[in-house]
């Protein structure tokens, strides 16, 4: 199989539009970087982009698992912990708040993001009467969450899950995910 990427369109059959331009650059380095790495390979990588719900910026689906991909433009040291409001601090010294949508942190979102999948994948297969994935049978397995800083960042100091992962530079989203 391949790489094969999936862009939402709307009705008049457009692309639908990214709600911010990052987002769209850094969806475009993921992909080059699967097909690179996936060209070969017999299985099926498939990267959906820009979704509505749970609205991630990226899904990519396996035949062995899922996992989500947030994408955040902040870049410096970033801090926070599983409940409190991640920081980031610029190279001047300037402290930003991460916006994570209506969740305290990046963390919280993609956890959200994540059990809203889980929760639609579940519903829309019993809908379809047929057989979980082995991957979607655990609670815990296989479902992966990423949050990539679009920007540089020297040092990360936030939560640690076996399930969760955060990547510092597209340069470095590629070890992550792949």
């Amino acid at each position: 199989m391949t790489v094969r990427a999936y862009i939402p369109r709307d009705a008049s059959g457009r692309e639908r539009a990214f709600k911010y331009a990052h987002e769209r650059r850094a969806v475009i380095e993921l992909v080059k970087g699967a097909w690179k790495v996936f060209r070969t390979s017999p299985q099926l990588y498939a990267i959906v982009v820009n979704i509505r719900y749970p609205p991630a910026d990226t899904i990519i689906v396996t035949e062995d698992g899922i996992g989500i991909v947030e994408f955040k433009d902040y870049g410096g040291c970033v801090q926070g912990n599983e409940e409190s409001q991640w920081i980031m601090t610029s190279p001047t010294g300037e402290m930003v708040p991460i916006k994570a949508g209506r969740y305290p942190n990046p963390f919280q979102q993609v956890k959200a993001y994540r059990g809203q999948l889980r929760s639609r994948l579940e519903r829309d297969i019993q809908r379809a009467r047929v057989q979980l994935p082995i991957w979607l049978q655990s609670k815990s397995t296989y479902r992966q969450a990423t949050v990539c800083f679009t920007q540089q960042v020297e040092k990360v100091d936030c939560v640690s899950k076996p399930w969760f992962q955060v990547t510092y530079h597209l340069n470095k989203l590629g070890q992550v995910c792949w």
